[in-house]
């Protein structure tokens, strides 16, 4: 067994060689039977380093001679018989000037360059796995900005930053902990999210999102979203999706090759074509309503504007063209022509072709309507004019008379009527004064309603 300066300092420290022996390791000298016990020469440097001579120490008179074998050093005997109060052998310390060190023992004496058990270094400053001394004495896990520090591995790690922190640089062995401030604009909230910078302008953070102040000609920040990272993401110049300001979106309900225009003043949107029964009526910029108006209405009926008649009958619309159902006493005509918006323009119950009817007079109060020339007296205009007042043909007949003495006047041929308590004849023919009574109208007596010779102040008839 090798023995230390230790050691050996504290067997001379001792009142007894059988307590220096217990401490080098020896057996108990004083065997049960009395027989001496082998011990272990010790060796023991002196002062300069160089080993000592072999020491014995001799027993009182009254000791019984060592035994042979139980040696201490060279030829030294120690008998087993040693008293408590017996000074055991005395042994030179080591030089504290240098020389060679016991055996076994680091040189600059016991305790140089030794670690204890819990790895404590050898100046003191304790375990290396603490917070405080991570991984080598004085590495220090943060605690400025860094939350629940603990160290493992030779590495500091956190449960948690403090507010506006985080901990972005996390190498080993991470003694800077939450190192990186979260609200500037490389890393906004959270550790390089950074505010964007291609588009956008004045960008700041406020520790959750981005805010911008202004963006580059072009472009808008429609989507402003937390954290708002994109910035000004959007192109406003020529994106029919946002022309020429966010969500000012280019119509695709109804319209086709949508655009932005921004060669005007206000940006403003344009459309190739339209859906079949849609127009652009509203154009005002930004337009971008597009193909807003359905013109197959009688409001917009082939193209904007084009309305149908209303005061004259109900319209409608039809492949780019008004129709009608008239009121009564009116007439559409021209039905067949161009979009036919001017309605029931006849004040006539039919049409003569695509014109009106023609409108005489009775020369009563009433009118009656036909394709014939006005001024034209025959059998069947009297009767037309006999229905005007009458107001069905079945009270109209046909009736002749003659005029003068036996006739000599003359004859005349009418239509009569009675109604409403009287009675009317409209001639139109005979041979009374050749004919000058034509269009008269005679008023006859109701209860016997038949043809009378003109008068002066007969009423003119068509």
């Amino acid at each position: 067994m090798e023995l230390s300066p230790t050691r050996i300092v504290t067997c001379l420290s001792l009142a007894a060689l059988v307590s220096c022996a217990d401490v080098w390791g020896f057996k108990d000298l004083s065997e049960s039977d009395g027989a001496p016990t082998d011990a272990p020469a010790a060796e023991v440097s002196s002062a300069d380093g160089s080993a000592a001579a072999d020491a014995t120490t001799s027993p009182p008179d009254a000791a019984p001679e060592a035994a042979p074998d139980a040696t201490m050093g060279g030829d030294a005997t120690v008998p087993p018989e040693a008293g408590a109060n017996e000074a055991g052998p005395v042994e030179a310390a080591p030089s504290e000037a240098g020389g060679a060190a016991p055996d076994g023992a680091p040189e600059g004496g016991p305790d140089a360059g030794a670690l204890d058990a819990g790895g404590d270094a050898a100046d003191g400053c304790g375990p290396t796995d603490t917070p405080d001394n991570c991984g080598a004495c004085g590495a220090s896990c943060d605690k400025t900005f860094s939350i629940g520090a603990s160290c493992k591995a030779s590495a500091c790690s956190y449960s948690g930053c403090a507010g506006g922190h985080g901990d972005c640089d996390d190498a080993s062995p991470d003694l800077n902990g939450c190192e990186t401030v979260l609200t500037t604009p490389t890393n906004c909230g959270a550790c390089g999210r950074a505010c964007d910078t291609t588009h956008s302008t004045g960008a700041t953070c406020d520790g959750t999102s981005c805010s911008y102040r202004g963006c580059v000609a072009g472009w808008a920040d429609c989507n402003t979203t937390p954290p708002d990272t994109d910035g000004c993401e959007t192109a406003v110049v020529a994106d029919a999706a946002a022309c020429g300001v966010c969500g000012q979106t280019c119509d695709t309900a109804h319209s086709q090759g949508g655009s932005c225009n921004t060669s005007a003043t206000t940006a403003t949107c344009q459309y190739a074509t339209c859906d079949t029964g849609w127009a652009d009526c509203v154009t005002t910029p930004p337009d971008t309503d597009g193909c807003e108006t359905q013109i197959t209405t009688p409001a917009n009926c082939g193209m904007c504007g084009q309305a149908c008649n209303t005061t004259t009958g109900t319209p409608a619309c039809s492949g780019g063209k008004c129709s009608y159902t008239c009121t009564l006493g009116r007439s559409d005509c021209n039905a067949s022509s161009g979009a036919d918006t001017d309605g029931c323009e006849c004040l006539t119950p039919a049409c003569c072709g695509s014109g009106c009817q023609m409108t005489h007079d009775n020369g009563v109060g009433g009118s009656f309507y036909d394709c014939t020339s006005i001024g034209t007296h025959n059998q069947a205009q009297a009767l037309s004019a006999c229905k005007a007042f009458t107001g069905n043909g079945a009270q109209c007949t046909m009736s002749a008379t003659t005029c003068g003495l036996l006739g000599l006047a003359g004859s005349v041929d009418s239509v009569c009527g009675s109604g409403g308590g009287k009675c009317y004849c409209w001639a139109y023919g005979g041979t009374y004064m050749n004919g000058a009574y034509d269009g008269t109208v005679q008023s006859a007596a109701v209860s016997a309603c038949s043809a009378t010779c003109p008068a002066n102040g007969n009423a003119v008839w068509n």
